[in-house]
């Protein structure tokens, strides 16, 4: 047998997909980009994990922590698709995230002129949160 991950279809473990993001604020000094990192787990095992410059330039740490949320939430839409096509539905998924006004942003229906320039894209994550809830 190859390597590879074995998930018991009768544990209730493998039916929880966890995610973890965070952003290191203008790390790259030629860019001026931040660096945003996620891992994604499922059943307590990695299953993706990714750590990249972010597309846009970030005035804030709180955005640069939001716009890194954004991404970790797509991925997990995704891997929660991935789950219930393979018979292995999880329900919504759990995302960590260190940054306290990032999340509050995120479950808040707040703008102010302190956030107005951020790209309407990564507003994405406010529809999954308030929809899942």
């Amino acid at each position: 047998m190859g390597n590879g991950l074995l998930f018991d279809a009768h544990s209730h473990q493998v039916r929880t997909l966890v995610g973890f993001v965070d952003a290191d604020y203008v790390q790259d000094l030629d860019t001026r980009r931040s660096t945003i990192g996620y891992v994604m787990t499922l059943g307590g095992g990695c299953i993706t994990w990714r750590s990249v410059l972010q597309k846009c330039k970030t005035l804030s740490t709180t955005e640069a922590e939001y716009v890194a949320a954004t991404e970790e939430a797509k991925e997990a839409i995704w891997y929660g698709r991935l789950t219930d096509e393979m018979g292995l539905p999880q329900g919504c998924a759990t995302l960590y995230c260190d940054s306290q006004s990032a999340l509050y942003l995120a479950a808040n229906q707040v703008m102010s002129s302190k956030i107005k320039h951020i790209d309407v894209r990564y507003h994405f994550i406010k529809q999954v949160v308030l929809r899942e809830g």
